[in-house]
């Protein structure tokens, strides 16, 4: 189990929160019985709003920004709809992505109308726009529990090269360092959990002790990692030197010295299982076990369109389009139902946020 999760675990039994205890053991176990049975038995675990596919970096590895259409965006009413959907279709958390969410300005209305609802809030940004005081400020007093701030490298021409992005490892660095001292500034506020978010290639596995060391010296909370996948579907990679070879002879001992930083260091995220499987994800492009993530994931983007999984998201391959009916209907209906059948077999992405509780469902037979 992650890092962050098992934090939330003890925050919720030292506050001895039964109720939050019951829902998510009827999730525990009503995931893997959807699972067998076919068909919705809980509400999702999480939820992900896509509330933007504009982004100010330019990513090689990442081809969602060309889905970007500013004329179809929904508007600030239909995306705080949204929101509360998400908190009366019962998940226990929502994730704020895109694109980058920070170039939409009424992301801080959808993150304070999830918290308003009791819905725990996190958001993965590049960080650039962090770098203007006032944006960190006004991220933190939204309410928001959890930020992870991409950083691929320890130097500019790693990180840059990683983003597309001339000058962004500067930006970035001082995003953290903004939003952190904002945090800071409010210590009687509820906490807010900083993660530097690291996708894992060719180019940085080598150097990865240098990010965790950079990580310490920042003061974030935590390092997670995603491995770097092939979200292009067939098309030339914009920078194939960021991908492993399945053959790479370095793979073989990646596993063994990524968990030797995390017992070192202290500082990863990502837990012991996802990590042990690293090595076979570069190698096969293909997960272990079996995934439930149709049944404990829903994601809704900024068209209107159902996205079953996170896997689905980064590979721009929707399900079908709301056209007016709400997310608790989306969830229950046949063609949702039609898409999870039809990805039964699906292991073809390693995302942390897919993979981490696949690991732990995998307890089940």
């Amino acid at each position: 189990m992650r890092r962050k999760h098992l934090d939330v675990l003890k925050k919720r039994l030292l506050a001895l929160d039964l109720p939050w205890f019951a829902d998510q053991a009827r999730k525990l176990l009503g995931v893997p019985a959807s699972y067998y049975l076919r068909r919705p038995l809980c509400p999702p675990v999480f939820g992900g709003m896509v509330v933007t596919y504009r982004c100010n970096e330019t990513c090689p590895m990442c081809n969602v920004r060309k889905k970007a259409d500013p004329s179809r965006e929904m508007d600030t009413p239909a995306m705080l709809d949204l929101a509360g959907q998400m908190a009366d279709l019962g998940v226990s958390g929502v994730s704020i992505t895109g694109g980058e969410p920070l170039v939409r300005a009424d992301v801080f209305e959808i993150v304070e109308r999830l918290k308003n609802r009791g819905v725990p809030v996190s958001m993965s940004t590049n960080g650039v726009r962090l770098a203007d005081p006032v944006t960190a400020r006004a991220l933190v007093e939204c309410g928001i529990d959890s930020v992870a701030v991409s950083l691929d490298g320890d130097t500019p021409e790693e990180h840059d090269r990683s983003r597309g992005r001339k000058g962004a490892f500067e930006k970035t660095l001082q995003g953290v360092r903004n939003l952190l001292e904002a945090r800071n500034a409010r210590p009687g506020a509820r906490p807010l959990l900083v993660t530097l978010a690291v996708v894992l290639s060719r180019a940085n596995a080598a150097r990865f002790e240098n990010i965790l060391t950079l990580a310490k010296s920042l003061g974030v909370d935590n390092v997670s990692l995603n491995p770097l996948h092939d979200t292009f579907q067939g098309e030339p990679t914009e920078d194939p030197g960021l991908y492993f070879a399945p053959d790479d002879a370095d793979l073989d001992a990646l596993p063994d010295r990524l968990l030797e930083l995390r017992a070192r260091h202290g500082l990863m995220d990502s837990s012991r299982a996802y990590i042990s499987h690293l090595g076979r994800f570069f190698r096969t492009g293909t997960m272990p076990g079996r995934c439930y993530a149709p049944y404990f994931s829903l994601y809704v983007d900024c068209h209107g369109d159902i996205l079953p999984c996170g896997g689905h998201f980064y590979e721009n391959r929707i399900a079908f389009n709301l056209q007016g009916r709400t997310l608790a209907q989306a969830w229950r209906s046949p063609e949702m139902q039609a898409v999870r059948d039809r990805l039964r077999n699906c292991r073809a992405c390693y995302y942390s946020c897919m993979a981490e509780l696949n690991l732990t469902y995998a307890r089940f037979p």
